[in-house]
């Protein structure tokens, strides 16, 4: 509450509330100021502000060959076996321990494993981001990997080999035409492979 003298008889009294009480006016009371007013805003300012979408600009076509990047393939050559497994499907991003999904698929893969003859060769790739030297060494760690776990799978007179190869030999582009990044590009680069003859 504030008070402020008003000449010799009068002192107003400001009360939380916002009204002022003078005294020495008996009775008199102020009203509060009123409130400030509430702009409003019309329908058709409201309307006038929301955007029209053309839906046909808007919609665009998927490729689903394109969007959709198979995980693991395998393809046959007479007698000999190339399966390739993405290494987003085997490793966390910038790591070389397998993760659950990559231990389950080359649990299905083990059973192929016993009819190889000579060598199996597990090679590890990575796409271009970051140095060549880095890469080489991610790749062997993966490659690796997955050779420890596929060793004890083959059968005795069988050499279970593991090469990184860090970014060499990429199956696309990591960068598209223009030089931007070609992120679905680099997905399939990221990848092992496991090569074998059953003959």
């Amino acid at each position: 509450m504030a008070v402020a003298a008003v000449g010799t008889t009068a002192v107003v009294v400001a009360l939380a509330t916002g009204a002022t009480f003078s005294v020495g006016t008996p009775g008199a009371w102020a009203a509060p100021a009123p409130p400030a007013p509430v702009e409003t805003v019309s329908d058709q300012a409201i309307a006038e502000s929301v955007l029209q979408i053309d839906l046909v600009d808007a919609v665009r076509p998927i490729n689903v060959d394109k969007a959709v990047l198979a995980l693991r393939t395998e393809r046959h050559d007479g007698s000999g076996v190339a399966v390739t497994i993405s290494s987003d499907v085997l490793f966390a991003f910038d790591s070389a321990e397998l993760t659950d999904a990559a231990r389950s698929q080359l649990t299905d893969i083990a059973p192929q494993i016993g009819n190889a003859k000579g060598t199996v060769a597990v090679n590890g790739y990575t796409d271009s981001t970051g140095t060549p030297a880095y890469n080489v060494i991610l790749s062997q760690r993966r490659a690796n990997a997955v050779a420890d776990l596929l060793r004890p799978k083959a059968p005795g007179d069988v050499l279970v080999t593991a090469t990184g190869q860090g970014s060499a030999n990429p199956v696309t582009p990591n960068t598209n035409p223009d030089g931007s990044d070609n992120s679905p590009g680099r997905a399939q680069n990221r990848r092992v492979t496991i090569t074998y003859r059953t003959s």
